[in-house]
């Protein structure tokens, strides 16, 4: 399923959230598409190689050929692209079954993350925009500093019209000094 979180607070331009554990498999976002991996509706798609190989494993090509529910949101993070793995894994990695290909198993960013949506597609322009944006909005609030880098997060398929999608740009936020104490609204 999609990382469980808590909504901290609304700061207008951005919501605070505090994630609970989650995990991942991830790829490098520029590989090449594979002859031989899952057939892709859109191959010449930005980031295809790295959809084909993610969703191979959580098709079955993995050490226990096990089929898995695809999940949202796909995160795209320093050069990487991520799948959500099932909730039976977030608190094992070991429990996953291990891949048989160049993809990693690892522990999605949890605790305190600031988030910003938007419609339409997350072009890299576009994902950039955003992320530059939400970062302005924390460093203006009286609460927030960024703690990290920014990444994307996108809930739909390639196939759904502009007007539908849900996308977010994320990043990890420690409260400033003197801040109020953070609680759940």
């Amino acid at each position: 399923g999609t990382p469980a979180f808590e909504i901290v607070e609304e700061q207008g331009a951005f919501q605070v959230r505090r994630y609970a554990d989650f995990a991942v498999v991830r790829t490098a976002r520029q590989r090449a598409v594979s002859d031989d991996g899952v057939k892709l509706g859109e191959p010449k798609m930005s980031g295809a190689g790295a959809f084909q190989a993610l969703a191979g494993y959580i098709f079955g090509k993995n050490k226990r050929d096990e089929k898995m529910a695809m999940t949202t949101p796909v995160f795209t993070r320093a050069g990487q692209m991520e799948f959500v793995l099932p909730e039976a894994y977030w608190k094992d990695l070991g429990k996953a079954p291990a891949p048989v290909s160049n993809v990693e198993l690892t522990y999605g960013e949890g605790g305190l993350v600031a988030a910003a949506y938007y419609g339409g597609y997350a072009t890299k322009d576009e994902v950039e925009r955003r992320s530059a944006e939400l970062v302005e909005a924390i460093n203006a609030s009286e609460d927030y500093d960024v703690a990290g880098e920014t990444y994307s997060a996108a809930y739909n398929d390639p196939f759904t019209p502009p007007w539908r999608r849900r996308n977010e740009v994320l990043v990890a936020v420690q409260q400033k000094a003197g801040a109020p104490p953070t609680r759940p609204s």
